[in-house]
């Protein structure tokens, strides 16, 4: 009996000890397994290690802690040097992984990754790249992470929690990305050999991405921020909150440090939602295929120091030639903007002071917007539709139609203005002409004209009544100049109402700048058509109809 009792005990200790040391020997042996799957070879760029592994066998779950994924030495230099292609390299660490229903034994013998439920928990990621190298395949992160003995992995539940992401330019030697309290989940994923080596580097069921911030710092004179960001992909949405595009000098500093005319912008908006994007083609092809685009709350603020030089020209493209040279295919049917503010600030060379003209309450909707030429197949024109308030007052029905096709930009422009007090526009005539509107009140303005790269031609019907304006000193902005105001009230048309005798309506033509772009060339099109009907005697057009009919008298 005591020798049954020995051999008992005996028994219970070598099973004890077969499971503690099978666990430590299964354990090296995974730690093996796994380090080989990291590209250690002659030409490898990663190294990694972790400080910790925990192993059940029974419930198949592994806990690492302390992980750390680094570019080697060489890496670092490879990314560095001009004339390798080694364009990209990822730095990462996290706190810990937790694997559960990791099918060990299946990985120890075929190598192929199978678990349940895959969690990393505040990992932070530093994404190096070199801006002055072009990308190609051999850039592609994961590709380069993984080895030649990687099978494949499948994961029913993948989860980052609380991420910090940052995308660090190395010739600028600053972080131009940062993505902060990132959440990443996929469902049912699958990565093998094939897969790691697109841009995608897997398959998968859905993806659900949020992040509380994103900041980008691109260049020297903005930034872009945003509130919280969510993406799913099964159910196709994508929406940012508290975007905004901020300068980084006031706008006074900002025309100082430039030499000639430059435009200063800040925008904000409410809400960015993107609604059914063509993720896969997305992914494979970098090219945008887009259902619907909202815009909610834009405010845009524009400022232009006028009393700088222009600039050197440069030929600026009207909408449809600056679409076909974007360097991706672009394609989103319906782009939505919704109670949104434009405020346009002009100093003025002639008074040195500050002309404002405002965009309010803008609600637009912009119809097949795309250089893809599959879409201009189904569609050849672009469509915008607008209603909106000129400085809070004047209201606007606008409407734009512009032909994809046309190789000279060919479009169409009609709009209505309705009853508004004249004297509203006073904040923008004053400090850029000099001019005041001392009593009047738009009745309607009606204006249509088709136009391409080269100029414009319409008419327009604008009725008013008892327009008469004073003119200022240029050196003393309060002084009115009453000779040349009653010199120019004399030429003005006072009144212009279809029911009078003396009715006229406005000619619209005009050449287009070629350095400017189309806000420029819409304006200067509609003030041609309201200086042939206010002041006909110095309207260019109306010159120009004189001289032919004088021409025609004369043959």
């Amino acid at each position: 009996m005591k020798a049954l009792k020995i051999v008992g005990v005996v028994l219970a200790i070598a099973v004890v000890a077969v499971y503690f040391t099978s666990d430590f020997f299964i354990e090296r042996r995974l730690r093996g397994e796994l380090s080989k799957l990291i590209n250690k070879d002659s030409i490898g760029l990663y190294t990694y290690d972790f400080s910790g592994l925990n192993l059940n066998l029974v419930t198949g779950s592994i806990r690492l802690k302390g992980i750390k994924l680094y570019p080697t030495e060489a890496a670092l230099d490879s990314i560095k040097n001009p004339t390798n292609s080694i364009r990209v390299l990822v730095k990462a660490s996290c706190d810990e992984i937790k694997m559960e229903g990791f099918e060990i034994k299946q990985f120890l013998q075929t190598g192929y990754i199978n678990i349940d439920r895959f969690i990393m928990k505040k990992p932070t990621l530093m994404y190096l790249f070199n801006s002055k190298k072009k990308g190609n395949k051999n850039s592609i992160a994961l590709d380069n992470v993984l080895s030649r003995y990687f099978v494949q992995a499948d994961l029913k539940y993948f989860l980052i929690d609380g991420a910090s992401i940052k995308v660090h330019n190395i010739n600028k030697d600053k972080a131009i990305a940062v993505f902060n309290d990132v959440g990443f989940h996929l469902s049912h994923v699958h990565i093998d050999s094939t897969t790691i080596k697109r841009f995608s580097p897997f398959d998968y069921e859905n993806i659900d991405f949020s992040a509380r911030q994103l900041v980008l710092d691109l260049d020297e004179e903005y930034t872009i921020s945003t509130g919280k960001m969510h993406f799913n992909a099964k159910e196709n949405t994508t929406d940012v909150s508290d975007v905004k595009v901020s300068p980084k000098h006031s706008r006074e500093n900002f025309a100082r440090r430039h030499k000639f005319q430059n435009a200063w912008f800040a925008l904000t908006f409410k809400n960015l939602a993107i609604r059914n994007i063509n993720f896969e083609v997305l992914i494979q092809n970098g090219d945008f295929i887009i259902e619907k685009l909202m815009l909610k709350k834009a405010n845009l603020a524009v400022y232009k120091d006028k009393t700088k030089p222009e600039p050197p020209f440069k030929k600026r493209h009207l909408p449809v030639t600056a679409l076909k040279t974007a360097p991706f295919s672009l394609s989103i049917d319906t782009v939505e903007v919704k109670n949104s503010t434009i405020t346009i600030n002009e100093k003025s060379a002639l008074s040195n002071q500050v002309g404002e003209l405002t965009f309010n309450h803008l609600n637009a909707h912009i119809y097949d917007f795309s250089n893809d030429s599959t879409q201009m197949k189904k569609n050849k024109f672009m469509l915008v539709n607008a209603n909106f308030k000129i400085m809070k007052a004047a209201p606007v029905s606008f409407q734009a139609k512009f032909d994809l096709t046309s190789p000279t930009d060919k479009h169409f422009v009609h709009a209505t203005v309705g009853k508004t007090d004249a004297t509203v526009f006073n904040k923008l005539l004053s400090p850029l002409l000099l001019v005041k509107i001392k009593s009047g009140e738009i009745l309607k303005m009606d204006f249509a004209y088709t136009a391409d790269d080269n100029g414009c031609e319409g008419k327009m019907d604008f009725e008013y009544e008892d327009f008469k304006i004073d003119i200022y000193n240029s050196e003393e902005h309060d002084k009115k100049q009453g000779l040349l105001s009653l010199a120019a009230n004399t030429v003005i048309k006072s009144t212009n109402k279809k029911e009078s005798g003396s009715y006229s309506q406005g000619v619209i033509k005009t050449e287009r700048a070629q350095n400017k772009a189309i806000f420029p060339y819409i304006w200067n099109a509609v003030q041609s058509g309201i200086v042939y009907t206010m002041a006909p005697i110095m309207s260019d057009v109306k010159k120009e109809e004189k001289a032919t009919k004088k021409g025609t008298r004369k043959n």
